[in-house]
C-alpha cells in the first residue's frame, strides 16, 4: 500500500498541464517546420512572389496625369436633330407612338411633336396612337418607330374639354431594350441597376452625354422633355416654360490609371494561388501524422484530441500571419507611384486576410480527416482548393444580377468568399473610397445589398462549419487507427452526459478459481491490467477476440502469444483505445477503457508493431517530447533522456534524425519512448523485431530492469524471448484464451516428457527402432517423421530406464539405419504449438504428430503438362485480359469516376452557360431621387425665380439631402471633388441651376446610369410644384422586351458555350487520362508486374494488351461523353457530323495520351501522387 501511495503521489507531481502539453506540441511542430526549411521558405515567399506580380503590373502601368478640369458642354433637350445619322445607320423612322388613344392625349403628344419639329428644319417627327398599352407594345416590338409614350390606360376617357384632371402626371417612355447608339452587341438600358458597378476613373471623358446608356444620343431626353413640357402646359395653362439643358458634372485633375481594371480580374486568383502551396502542405503533414499512426500514438500516451488540433491551428496561423502581413504590405504600401490599395485601411485589409487564414486552416483540417494517405489528401486538397473558387469565376460577370442570398451561399466556400471580398474592395477603390472600418458593412454600390463585413462574418461561419465537419468526420471515420463512433453519436445521451466510471468492485468481482487445468491460479499482487469478458466482433460476425478474461500484474512482464489472426493485436488495440470493444471491458491502472480512455492513456506507454517516429526529429527530441508529454518535470527531462540513451546504447546517435537510423535502432528508440516518463503500463508489440541477436539480449536485460513498478505486456513470435522474459505467458487461439501461467507451469502442463530425435539415413528401419524402444517403453509411438528427422515422445514415468534404452540404441545405430540421435526436454515452442493450435481443446485431445511421405509421386512435376507455342500465347492473353477485367471491376470507384467526370463537366457547362445567357427582359425603372440613398443634390440659385427655387428645396424636405449654393456649379463641384472625390463619386448624383433669363440646367454625374433623365425630371417637377404644390411629375423608363433575334444570340453566345465546353472537356479528359496511371504504378511497386515477367509474360504482349484494354475503356468513355453532349442539342454540337468530329478527336487524344501515361508511370512510386501530377 505504501508503494501504491508513493506512485500515485509521484504521478500527480509529474502530471503535465494542458498548457504545458500545448506548448510542447507547438515546440514539436516548430521542430518539424524548421527541418523543412526550404518548404517553410516557400510557404512564406510564394504569396510574396505571387503578389509581386501585382507590383510588376503596377510598375508597368504608368498612370497618365490629366492636369486640367474636365468640363462638359450642356446638351439641348428640345430637339432630336442629332439622331439623323443614327436613323440612317439603324434604319428607324422619326415616329413616336402613344397610348391610350383620346383627344386630350393626342393634343399633348401633338404639342410635344410640334415643339420638337420646331427645332428641326426638316420637321420629320410624326406620331401614331393606339388603343391601349398592350396593342402599342406589340406594334413597337415589330416596327421601326423611334419610341413610344405610354400613359396610364385609365386616361383613355379624358377629353380636351376637361383638361388634365389629376395631380399625378406619370408617363413611361418605351424604347427597344437594345441600345441603338452603342457598338457593343448586347448593350441595353440597364434598368436593373442604378449606378455603374465599376468605374475606377473619369468615365467616358470625351463624351458630353456621359456614355452608355446615352439618354441624349438615343433621343430619350428629347421625348421626355417635350412630353413633360406638353403635360405642364395642359396642367398649368399659361405657365412660362424656360429652356432646359442637361450637363455633366465637371471633374478635377486626375490620374488616368488602368491598374484597377486589371486588379478586378487578377487579384482574387493571385490570392488563391498564393495560399495553394500552404494548403496542400498543411493537409499533407496533418495526414502524415494520421497515416503513420503518430497522432494515435500521442493520444495513447496522454494527448487530448483538442490539444492536437489547437497546436496545429496556432502553428499554421503563425506561419500564415507572416505571409498575410507581407501581402498586406505589398498591397497597401506605395512602392512606385501609388499603392495597389491606395484608399483602403491597411489594418482592415490585414484583419480580413487574418480571418481568411482562419477559414483556410479549418478548410485544411476538414479535407485532411477524409483521407488516410498523405499524398492522396494533398492531391485532392489541391484540386478542391481551386474548385472552391469556381462559383465566383463562373458568376463574376453576372454579380450585379445575383441576389444577396446567392452571394451568401457562395461564401460558404471560403475561396469564393475571399474572391467576392477582393472584388468589392476593388470596386470601393474605384470610387476612391476604399475599404475602411466606417464602410465595412456598407455596399460598394447602392444597387448591392452585400458588403465585405458580411463576408468576414461568413468566413468565420465557414471556419466553424469546416471545423465541426472535421471533428465530426474524425469521430465516425478515424481511418485505420482509432475508434469509429456511429454517425448519430451527437444525438446520444452519452455524448452530452459523461458516464461515471463503474467501480472496480462492481466490474471485477472475484474471478474465483477457474476449473481449467491450463490456466494457473492468479498470483498475489496489484493487477495493472484487468480484462473481463472482452469481445470484439468485426463485420461478418467474425469474433477476433471472444470473451477474454486475463489479469496482468505489476512488477511482471506478461507475454501474449498466438499465431497470426489469434487476436493479439486486436486485444492490444482495444487496451489502447484504437478499437472499441463490442462487449466486455478492461481496467488499465484503474481506468475503464470504455468510459475513461483519456485516463487509460494518461499512464500508458506503447511500442507499436511498426515504428511510429517523426522522421525529422532526433533521438534526443523524441525522448524529450514523450517524456514531457507524460509529465516529466522540465528540470528532470535531461536526466531522463541521458538515462535512456545509455540504457538503449544510443548515446552516439543522440542528435541523429530518426529517418537516418537503422531498423534495430528505430526499435530501440520506440521502446525507449514507451518506457520514458515512468509509464505505469507498458505495451510492447514485437519490440525486438529487426534487431540483431546482441541487441535483442541487451533489450531483454533492459526490460528485466525496467519492469519494477510497471505492468508490462509483451507480444512476440520468438519463443525463446517469451521463455526468458515472461513472468506469465498467455496463449491465444481463435480469439480465445487457451492457457496462461508461468513458463514452468505451461511446460509442466503441456509437456509430455522427453523428446528423442533421431537422424535417419537411406536404410532406416523404423520398425526395428520402434521395437527397441518398446522393450523399455511399451506404448511409445512415432511422433513426427519429416524428411530425415524421426522423433519419439518418452514419458517421464520411464525416466529410470532411459540410460539402458540409450545404450541399446547406441549399439544398434547401424542396424537401425540412424546416423545420430539426441534427447531434449519440452520447449516453449512445443507448448505454443500445442496450446496455440486451432485443434487444441480443453479435453486434452490434441495431436501434433505429423507423418509426411517424402517419396510420394503425388508431388512429382513430370506428370504436369505445360502448354507451349500458340496455346501458351492464347492462354497468356486470356490471363492478361482476365487480370485487367478483374482489376477494373474491383476498382469500381475509379471506374465510375472515369465515366462520371466527363458527364459532370458537360452538364455543368451547359447548365451554367444557358442559365447565365438566357437573360430576362429589363424591368421598368421609375426615374426618382428616392432610389438613391444618401444622395446629395446641389441647387445653384442665380437670382430670381424664388418660387421655383423654393419648390425645388421643398421636394427635399423629407427625402435626401439638398445643398443650396450661390457660387458657380462648376467651381463648386470641382472644389468638392478635390476635397473629397470619393463623396462626389458616390453621393453627388444630380443637381440643378435655376436662374432667370437663362436656360435652366439639370446637372448629372455619369457614375450612375440614369441621372440625366433624373436631373431633367427634377427641374420640370420644380416648375410644376412652384404653382401646384400637390402635383407630381413622374417619368418611367420602360424598355420593350428583347427582340427574338437578340434572345437567340444571347442564348447561343452567352459565355461562349463552345469555348466553355472545349475548355471543360480538356479538363475532364485530363482527369480521366490521369486515372489510368494509378493501376500501373501499383502493379509496378507491388512487384506484381515483375512476377508476371518472371512467369513468362512477354513484355510487348503485356503493354499491347494493356493498351487495347485501356483504349477500349476510353472509347466507351468517349461514347458516353458524346451521348451526353447530344442530349443538350447545342448549336454546333448536335448533328451526326459535328458529334462525329468531336468523337474522332477524342479517339486521337486517347491514342496519343495512353502511351504517355504508361511512360510517366515509371516516374512515380505512389499512385495518388502520379494521378495528381498527371
Amino acid at each position: 500500500m505504501y508503494v501504491l501511495r508513493y506512485l500515485e503521489r509521484k504521478t500527480r507531481q509529474m502530471a503535465t498541464s494542458n498548457w504545458e502539453k500545448f506548448v510542447l506540441l507547438l515546440w514539436k511542430n516548430w521542430i518539424l517546420q524548421k527541418r523543412h526549411y526550404i518548404q517553410t521558405l516557400f510557404e512564406i515567399l510564394i504569396p510574396v512572389l505571387c503578389c509581386s506580380i501585382l507590383l510588376l503590373v503596377r510598375g508597368l502601368v504608368d498612370p497618365e496625369f490629366i492636369d486640367s478640369n474636365s468640363v462638359f458642354k450642356p446638351l439641348e433637350t428640345d430637339r432630336l436633330t442629332h439622331l439623323e445619322k443614327l436613323a440612317e445607320a439603324k434604319n428607324f423612322e422619326f415616329k413616336i407612338a402613344y397610348s391610350p388613344r383620346n383627344d386630350l392625349l393626342e393634343a399633348v403628344v401633338q404639342e410635344a411633336v410640334r415643339a420638337l419639329n420646331a427645332n428641326d428644319p426638316k420637321a420629320r417627327l410624326t406620331y401614331a396612337s393606339f388603343a391601349d398599352a398592350r396593342e402599342m407594345e406589340s406594334v413597337l416590338a415589330e416596327s421601326s418607330f423611334l419610341a413610344g409614350v405610354e400613359f396610364d390606360d385609365s386616361w383613355a376617357s379624358w377629353t380636351v374639354a376637361n383638361g388634365v384632371p389629376t395631380d399625378n402626371l406619370t408617363f413611361a417612355v418605351r424604347y427597344p431594350a437594345e441600345l441603338r447608339d452603342d457598338e457593343f452587341q448586347f448593350s441595353n438600358w440597364v434598368t436593373n441597376l442604378l449606378v455603374v458597378p465599376f468605374s475606377p476613373r473619369l468615365r467616358n471623358p470625351l463624351l458630353d452625354d456621359g456614355g452608355s446608356p446615352s439618354y441624349y444620343s438615343e433621343g430619350f431626353l428629347g421625348i421626355q422633355g417635350a412630353i413633360s413640357r406638353a403635360l405642364l402646359g395642359r396642367r398649368l395653362p399659361g405657365v412660362d416654360l424656360p429652356t432646359v439643358h442637361v450637363q455633366r458634372y465637371p471633374y478635377p485633375p486626375y490620374y488616368d490609371d488602368a491598374i484597377l481594371e486589371a486588379l478586378q480580374q487578377l487579384l482574387a486568383l493571385i490570392i488563391v494561388i498564393s495560399f495553394f502551396y500552404t494548403c496542400i502542405n498543411t493537409v499533407k503533414y496533418i495526414t502524415i501524422e494520421k497515416e503513420k499512426q503518430l497522432k494515435e500514438a500521442m493520444k495513447i500516451m496522454g494527448l487530448s484530441n483538442w490539444l492536437h488540433w489547437s497546436a496545429w491551428f496556432v502553428k499554421c496561423l503563425i506561419l500564415l500571419t507572416v505571409s498575410l502581413s507581407l501581402i498586406t504590405i505589398l498591397l497597401c504600401v506605395p512602392f512606385s507611384s501609388a499603392a495597389i490599395f491606395e484608399n483602403s485601411d491597411w489594418t482592415l485589409i490585414w484583419v480580413f486576410f487574418f480571418v481568411y487564414s482562419i477559414s483556410t486552416i479549418c478548410f485544411c483540417f476538414m479535407i485532411s480527416v477524409f483521407f488516410s494517405k498523405a499524398n492522396t489528401a494533398a492531391g485532392i486538397a489541391g484540386l478542391l482548393w481551386f474548385v472552391t473558387q469556381l462559383p465566383f469565376n463562373v458568376s463574376q460577370q453576372n454579380y450585379d444580377e445575383m441576389g444577396t442570398g446567392a452571394k451568401l451561399g457562395m461564401c460558404l466556400l471560403s475561396n469564393s468568399g475571399m474572391s467576392l471580398a477582393m472584388f468589392l474592395t476593388v470596386r470601393l477603390e474605384a470610387t476612391a473610397v476604399g475599404l475602411r472600418w466606417s464602410n465595412l458593412f456598407e455596399p460598394a454600390t447602392i444597387d448591392d445589398g452585400f458588403n465585405v463585413g458580411l463576408i468576414i462574418i461568413m468566413l468565420l461561419v465557414d471556419a466553424v462549419i469546416y471545423l465541426l465537419i472535421a471533428l465530426y468526420i474524425e469521430q465516425i471515420m478515424p481511418g485505420e487507427f482509432g475508434i469509429a463512433r456511429p454517425w448519430y453519436f451527437p444525438f446520444t445521451k452519452e455524448f452530452w452526459v459523461r458516464t461515471k466510471t463503474p467501480s472496480r468492485d462492481t466490474l471485477f468481482q472475484a474471478n474465483g478459481s477457474t476449473e481449467s487445468r491450463y490456466i494457473e491460479q492468479d498470483p498475489a499482487g496489484y493487477a495493472g491490467v484487468e480484462i473481463k469478458q472482452l469481445r470484439k466482433v468485426y463485420k461478418g460476425n467474425k469474433a477476433a477476440v471472444d470473451g477474454l478474461n486475463l489479469r496482468m500484474y505489476e512488477n511482471q512482464i506478461s507475454v501474449l502469444l498466438g499465431h497470426n489472426g489469434a487476436g493479439k493485436t486486436t486485444t492490444m488495440s482495444m487496451l489502447t483505445g484504437v478499437f472499441a470493444p463490442t462487449s466486455g471491458t478492461a481496467l488499465i491502472n484503474g481506468h475503464d477503457i470504455r468510459t475513461d480512455i483519456d485516463g487509460v492513456r494518461s499512464s500508458l506507454g506503447l511500442c507499436p508493431q511498426h515504428n511510429v517516429l517523426f522522421d525529422e526529429m532526433t533521438v534526443d527530441e523524441h525522448l524529450k517530447f514523450f517524456s514531457r508529454l507524460k509529465g516529466v518535470p522540465t528540470e528532470a527531462v535531461s536526466g531522463e533522456i541521458d538515462r535512456y540513451l545509455k540504457l538503449l546504447e544510443l548515446t552516439d546517435k543522440r542528435d541523429a534524425q530518426s529517418q537516418t537510423l537503422s531498423g534495430g535502432m528505430k526499435r530501440k528508440l520506440a521502446v525507449g519512448m514507451a518506457l520514458c516518463g515512468g509509464s505505469k503500463v507498458v505495451l510492447l508489440d514485437e519490440p525486438t523485431s529487426g534487431m540483431d541477436p546482441s541487441a535483442r539480449r541487451a533489450l531483454w536485460n533492459l526490460l528485466q530492469k525496467e519492469k519494477q513498478n510497471r505492468t508490462m505486456l509483451l507480444s512476440t513470435h520468438f519463443m525463446d524471448e517469451a521463455d526468458v522474459l515472461g513472468d506469465r505467458i498467455a496463449i491465444m487461439a481463435e480469439g480465445k484464451l487457451k492457457a496462461v501461467g508461468s513458463p514452468f507451469f505451461l511446460k509442466k502442463t503441456f509437456g509430455v516428457g522427453y523428446r528423442l530425435i533421431c537422424v535417419k539415413d537411406a536404410r532406416c528401419d523404423k520398425q526395428r527402432l520402434l521395437s527397441i524402444l518398446r522393450k523399455y517403453i511399451p506404448d511409445v509411438t512415432i511422433d513426427t517423421d519429416i524428411g530425415s528427422e524421426l522423433s519419439f515422445i518418452l514419458k517421464e514415468d520411464y525416466l529410470d530406464v532411459f540410460q539402458r534404452l540409450l545404450e541399446d540404441i547406441e549399439q544398434q545405430m547401424v542396424s537401425c539405419g540412424i546416423t545420430s540421435y539426441g534427447i531434449s526436454l519440452t520447449t516453449m515452442e512445443e507448448v505454443f504449438l500445442k496450446a496455440g493450435s486451432d485443434s487444441f481443446d480443453e479435453t486434452g485431445t490434441h495431436t501434433n504428430g505429423t507423418v509426411v511421405e517424402t517419396g510420394s509421386s503425388e508431388y512429382a512435376l513430370d506428370r504436369l503438362h505445360l502448354l507451349t507455342g500458340k496455346e501458351l500465347l492464347f492462354n497468356q492473353i486470356q490471363a492478361q485480359l482476365l487480370k485487367k477485367y478483374l482489376s477494373s471491376i474491383r476498382a469500381w470507384v475509379q471506374l465510375v469516376m472515369m465515366f462520371v467526370i466527363p458527364i459532370f463537366f458537360v452538364c455543368m457547362t451547359f447548365i451554367i452557360t444557358r442559365s447565365i445567357s438566357a437573360g430576362k427582359d429589363l424591368p421598368a425603372l421609375e426615374i426618382t431621387i428616392d432610389s438613391y440613398e444618401k444622395a446629395i443634390t446641389v441647387l445653384e440659385r442665380a437670382g430670381g425665380e424664388t418660387a421655383r427655387v423654393e419648390a425645388f428645396q421643398n421636394m427635399f424636405t423629407d427625402r435626401g439631402e439638398l445643398v443650396t449654393i450661390d457660387e458657380d456649379m462648376t467651381e463648386y463641384i470641382v472644389r468638392k471633388s478635390i476635397e473629397d472625390i470619393a463623396a462626389v463619386n458616390t453621393r453627388y448624383f444630380v443637381g440643378a441651376t435655376i436662374r432667370s433669363g437663362a436656360p435652366y440646367v439639370g446637372w448629372f454625374n455619369n457614375k450612375a446610369f440614369h441621372t440625366a433623365p433624373l436631373a431633367l425630371n427634377l427641374v420640370y417637377s420644380a416648375i410644376l410644384q412652384a404653382q401646384c404644390t400637390e402635383c407630381q411629375l413622374h417619368v418611367i423608363n420602360k424598355p420593350l422586351p428583347y427582340r427574338l433575334d437578340t434572345q437567340l444570340k444571347k442564348l447561343n453566345t452567352g459565355l461562349n458555350a463552345g469555348f466553355q465546353l472545349a475548355f471543360n472537356t480538356g479538363f475532364a479528359m485530363a482527369f480521366v487520362a490521369a486515372l489510368y496511371i494509378m493501376f500501373y504504378i501499383k502493379e509496378r511497386t507491388s512487384r506484381a508486374k515483375l512476377l508476371q515477367f518472371v512467369s513468362g509474360t512477354n513484355v510487348t504482349m503485356f503493354w499491347l494488351l494493356a493498351f487495347m484494354w485501356d483504349f477500349t475503356l476510353f472509347v466507351l468513355n468517349s461514347l458516353v461523353y458524346i451521348a451526353t453532349v447530344a442530349i443538350f442539342q447545342e448549336e454546333g454540337w448536335s448533328t451526326f457530323e459535328e458529334l462525329g468530329r468531336a468523337f474522332l478527336l477524342l479517339l486521337f487524344f486517347g491514342y496519343a495520351t495512353l502511351p504517355v501515361t504508361y511512360l510517366f508511370s515509371f516516374l512515380f512510386s505512389v499512385s495518388a501522387t502520379g494521378f495528381v501530377r498527371m
